[in-house]
């Protein structure tokens, strides 16, 4: 239904923005409880967080928004309160820009047993972009390690001139301030804009599919207002659809009669092709197509890295396809391509937004087609010169050309926040990199630091967040985000069996550092390779010189072991018929490569 006149003033859409684990899904949980959105009783731990493994990792992986109404106990005044519960990880930091385009403040969470992490600061600064209202908190004051003066030291640090008055110190897990953050919230952050006059306007802050009603998009009404039946348009993607039905999150779909300027909700589409269903895109009525401006800030989020995918068994291919497709339904931001290797089968090459975003994709996938997989080591995209002239994109060594005039790849940059007691280890750590450091600031002092550092996309997914943990005992933490393209000095590694290429196997690697990369592949290759009937060569090519061999011993049966005394040249004539025999072998004989091996260099 819509809302009463006097309450169209008294909407506040806000988002809560923290590091992973600070709490901001358990304040989701008192804010629920304490507007009466569901009983106590109903409130699981981490209610809004529905997917099995968002409650396994302990992370939200997609937005949830909710619908509460707060009453003014001294005023009797109701207010609508429009969460919108976003996704902490970098990898989806896509979602959350969006997300923050749709409301007018944030609350900026922060553990108190922790401090400002990585990802506090750059959530932080992508509100300040959005020019929000940005409200601090401190969560977990009820434990004993909880350092609340240091840590609302570290929230000013950040913030600038604030005053103590602003930071709420609250327990998220027990109620303690909340109803005050609450009461905080009412008084800074502003009503929406309600503009009934105009046509209607809305932005797509997330989407999901309904095998029945087709996309389901998740809207903030910027102007005008919607109902049933109306015709709309999708103005990036040039769709068009009737509306099947609008409504609220309550926190589940609730049907109503209209959506209005300033309000949260969602629209039924019907629409049954959920890949031209972009997040960020805008929606008029149809018959106001022309008149319409899109919303700024458009971006089709771009996979940049990518992995092989396919089934152990061949035989699962059809049920691998179908697990796919229905999961590419619910989330369109990563991209499949079919591939199919001699040695594993028939598969698909996917392309994912960060390597936590892999993570929960081959989970995904595992769950819901109930089969092993085989997922071959992420790489990443290279741009391209070609000799003549064209710039070509690689997701793959496969794709990369023999000859080429110029290589550039990906750089990001990495915000590192760790205490400085493990500054030389991480500084250590770095050069073994290659990284550049950009920026040194201290923070909350001298105790803890922000580094900021730039380092390519490749040598960031080799580890290095598993070694920084291993530097700073567990107590950095980072965040990164893609610079941009940047001339490197990279050439395509081919390994060769048997003088035959194996394009599979080929890597990317860095010129002056491809002999030492060529002879490690090589010797693991031959711990792998089992022996054959004749000896088998295994190379390491660059632009078709060997840079690094081993080679599979033969097999050797023992042919003079019938001979019984005798003279020894009976025994020689057999060895050098064997050998004889192995040579002529050698240029005859077939290679059968096990998939197994194959298998293991991939991963």
């Amino acid at each position: 239904m819509p809302l009463e006149k006097e309450n169209k003033s008294k909407i506040r859409n806000f988002v809560i923005i923290s590091h992973i684990d600070h709490g901001k899904s358990t304040l989701a949980d008192r804010f629920l409880e304490l507007t009466n959105t569901l009983p106590k009783d109903k409130i699981t731990p981490q209610y809004l967080d529905r997917m099995g493994l968002e409650k396994k990792h302990g992370v939200t992986i997609k937005m949830h928004p909710v619908r509460m109404v707060w009453q003014d106990k001294d005023s009797q005044l109701k207010y609508i309160l429009n969460l919108i519960d976003t996704p902490g990880h970098a990898d989806f930091s896509y979602e959350v820009s969006r997300a923050l385009a749709a409301v007018e403040g944030a609350i900026l969470l922060v553990d108190a047993t922790q401090g400002i992490q990585a990802q506090t600061i750059f959530n932080l600064e992508m509100a300040q972009r959005e020019k929000l209202v940005i409200i601090p908190a401190i969560n977990k004051i009820d434990l004993k390690s909880a350092q609340q003066d240091k840590t609302k030291k570290e929230i000013l640090d950040i913030l600038g001139n604030k005053i103590d008055d602003d930071i709420i110190a609250i327990s998220a897990k027990r109620g303690d301030g909340v109803i005050s953050l609450i009461e905080k919230i009412i008084e800074k952050i502003p009503s929406p804009q309600i503009n009934f006059e105009l046509p209607f306007k809305a932005l797509v802050f997330d989407s999901l599919y309904d095998i029945y009603q087709g996309v389901v998009v998740y809207v903030r009404v910027i102007d005008g207002q919607i109902k049933n039946n109306d015709r709309i348009y999708f103005l990036r993607e040039g769709i068009e659809a009737r509306v099947q039905e609008v409504g609220i999150f309550s926190p589940n779909l609730q049907k109503t009669d209209v959506l209005e300027s300033g309000q949260i909700g969602y629209i039924k589409t019907g629409i049954k092709e959920v890949e031209r269903i972009k997040v960020g895109d805008t929606i008029a009525l149809s018959d106001y197509r022309e008149k319409i401006s899109p919303l700024p800030g458009f971006q089709v989020p771009k996979p940049i890295i990518f992995s092989d995918f396919f089934p152990q068994d061949s035989n699962d291919f059809d049920i691998f396809k179908k697990g796919i497709l229905n999961l590419h339904l619910n989330d369109s931001s990563f991209t499949f391509t079919p591939q199919e290797r001699e040695f594993i089968g028939r598969g698909y090459r996917l392309g994912f937004l960060g390597l936590f975003h892999l993570q929960i994709i081959s989970e995904r996938l595992t769950e819901d087609c109930r089969i092993d997989l085989i997922i071959t080591h992420p790489t990443v995209s290279y741009k391209i010169l070609t000799l003549d002239g064209k710039e070509i994109i690689a997701n793959c060594p496969e794709d990369f050309p023999e000859s080429f005039l110029k290589v550039y790849e990906l750089f990001c940059k990495v915000d590192i926040i760790t205490p400085a007691i493990y500054l030389n280890k991480i500084y250590n750590l770095i050069n073994n990199f290659g990284a550049e450091i950009i920026e040194t600031k201290n923070i909350s002092g001298f105790d803890k630091l922000n580094l900021i550092i730039k380092l390519p996309l490749r040598r960031l997914m080799e580890n290095f967040y598993d070694e920084l943990k291993s530097a700073s005992s567990g107590f950095a933490s980072m965040n990164w985000e893609i610079l941009d393209w940047q001339e490197s000095d990279l050439i395509k590694l081919d390994i060769l069996i048997a003088g035959r290429k194996e394009s599979s196997l080929a890597r990317i690697v860095e010129k002056n550092n491809a002999e030492k990369e060529g002879r490690k592949m090589v010797q693991k290759l031959k711990e792998y390779f089992p022996p054959q009937l004749f000896p088998v060569p295994l190379q390491a090519s660059i632009g078709g010189k060997i840079i690094a061999r081993e080679t599979v011993k033969a097999l050797r049966k023992d042919v003079t072991a019938p001979l019984y005394g005798g003279d020894v040249s009976r025994k020689k004539k057999l060895l050098e018929k064997q050998k004889a025999g192995k040579k002529k072998l050698a240029k005859v004989g077939k290679i059968n490569i096990p998939s197994e091996v194959i298998i293991k260099m991939l991963k």
